[in-house]
């Protein structure tokens, strides 16, 4: 186990050493140097995260524009995806763009929004809710903690869950979602 783990360690250093960070402030996400169409992101969990999303997707709808998983491994309690790049620029960067662009732009992200909305169930999974493809919990939408909500077996059990957790406590006084 000691020698797998310092495996894992050393093949992470060797593909940091081929990357830099996405942004000046960016520690969870590389770009590959030498114009390798590659994408290294970390995930500060095990459950839950990119590379399942990623693997599943590959699996089901091959052909929506999304990175291809080339390669998942944990270290140290965090998940490493690496991934193809996908070329473009962050609509953030682009300013007011022209009405027909708008257009096209949402004609196209709602046209694989409602794709995936009908990927199926599976089977071992139906009816339950607030579940990703590997059967864990979805993500805090709270930030990026640790903390998965979910599965639960019906909406009644999710609005529990949630209910629950609802407080009129000032934002100072109330607890972290890594303490529900």
């Amino acid at each position: 186990s000691n020698l797998k783990t310092l495996l894992v360690r050393a093949k992470l250093h060797l593909l940091l050493l081929f990357a830099y960070p996405c942004g000046p402030e960016e520690d969870d996400a590389w770009f590959f140097r030498f114009h390798i169409p590659l994408v290294l992101k970390r995930t500060c969990r095990t459950v839950s995260t990119e590379s399942d999303a990623l693997r599943f997707l590959n699996r089901v709808v091959p052909h929506l524009p999304i990175p291809k998983l080339i390669h998942s491994f944990e270290v140290d309690g965090a998940s490493y995806a690496l991934m193809t790049r996908i070329h473009g620029e962050p609509l953030l960067g682009l300013g007011q763009l022209p009405e027909e662009q708008v257009d096209t732009l949402v004609t196209d992200v709602a046209a694989i929004i409602e794709e995936l909305w009908r990927i199926p169930q599976p089977s071992s999974l139906a009816g339950k809710i607030m579940v990703n493809a590997n059967g864990h919990g979805i993500c805090s939408v709270l930030g990026y903690s640790r903390y998965v909500f979910g599965p639960f077996d019906n909406v009644e059990a999710c609005y529990d869950r949630f209910q629950a957790n609802v407080t009129t406590q000032p934002p100072s006084q109330q607890r972290r979602d890594s303490e529900w």
